[in-house]
């Protein structure tokens, strides 16, 4: 059985026992815990969770290799530039081979920013309505604004960001060769972050049995849709649907599998006018009106 104790402040360290023990045990399910153990997830009322399938066919995935995109412009980003590009006009375009740093610049419209390497999103940046994809994504601490960001390799999201609907962080995980041991999620949603839209992680890792692939953190929300094709820690707030194959929990040097920790999903919290994952073709909603 579990003790009250005081959770870590940060995601364990590296250097943490390199294979705590597992914990599997069956407990009963308390109406007020610190962990909630669950022990059946076809047991759980519809709608609080729903059963990961075994691929999602996403459009999101597809505007990763943006380079098929046929009607489409150039630009140049510039200290200070204040940019709107019309929905109703060619798609504005911006690629770099280096890291880019968007910082005291201003983004709006039918906009994609592309780097062969990383994308760093200052608090001094406004982005709204703009397609953020690289390898790797960090969003500063103190972020405000809406867009879509879609990474192959790592998304960091930090302290009390803002993210408006409809936000997307979706992370595309190329195939790679598995590490031993490895241990840092590929999305991580830090403390005091409020995003409202979609989180997906479809990772390719196999190696991933007592690992999460999706890390959010106390005190954050998310209000709308979690997709992660693993394993999903989860310390925050979901308001919406989860999606996944399994929670996992690192603390107090042990792993618990499929365990809760101060996490809370709130199925009927979320909006009727929320659209969000494209599950069922047939029903189609409107996200956002955009011009």
């Amino acid at each position: 059985m579990f003790t009250k104790a005081r959770p870590p402040d940060v995601y364990p360290p590296d250097d943490e026992v390199a294979c705590p023990p597992v914990v599997n045990d069956v407990v009963p399910l308390p109406k007020v815990a610190l962990f909630v153990y669950i022990a059946n997830l076809k047991e759980l009322p519809p709608g609080v969770l729903k059963s990961c399938t075994p691929s999602i066919n996403c459009f999101l995935k597809e505007f990763v290799n943006y380079r098929n995109i046929e009607n489409k412009v150039d630009f140049d980003l510039e200290d200070d530039l204040q940019k709107t590009q019309s929905f109703k006009k060619a798609t504005a375009i911006y690629n770099d081979q280096q890291r880019i740093y968007l910082q005291n610049i201003s983004l709006s419209g039918n906009i994609i920013i592309s780097s062969d390497i990383s994308i760093n999103v200052s608090n001094s940046a406004l982005l709204e309505n703009v397609i953020l994809i690289a390898p790797e994504i960090t969003i500063e601490s103190n972020v405000k604004g809406s867009f879509q960001a879609l990474a192959t390799k790592k998304i960091l999201v930090k302290e009390n960001s803002i993210l408006q609907y409809p936000s997307v962080l979706a992370l595309f995980e190329e195939g790679k060769e598995d590490i031993a041991g490895e241990k840092e999620p590929l999305i991580v949603i830090s403390k005091n972050v409020q995003l409202k839209g979609v989180v997906l992680c479809e990772g390719q890792t196999k190696n991933t049995d007592y690992n999460s692939q999706l890390y959010i953190a106390e005190n954050s929300v998310i209000t709308g849709e979690v997709y992660c094709k693993k394993n999903l820690e989860l310390r925050g707030t979901v308001k919406g649907s989860v999606y996944t194959e399994g929670f996992i929990v690192r603390a107090f040097g042990s792993v618990y599998v499929n365990h809760i920790y101060n996490g809370v999903i709130d199925a009927v919290a979320i909006p009727d006018q929320f659209s969000g994952l494209l599950m069922n073709p047939t029903n189609l909603s409107v996200a956002k009106w955009v011009y």
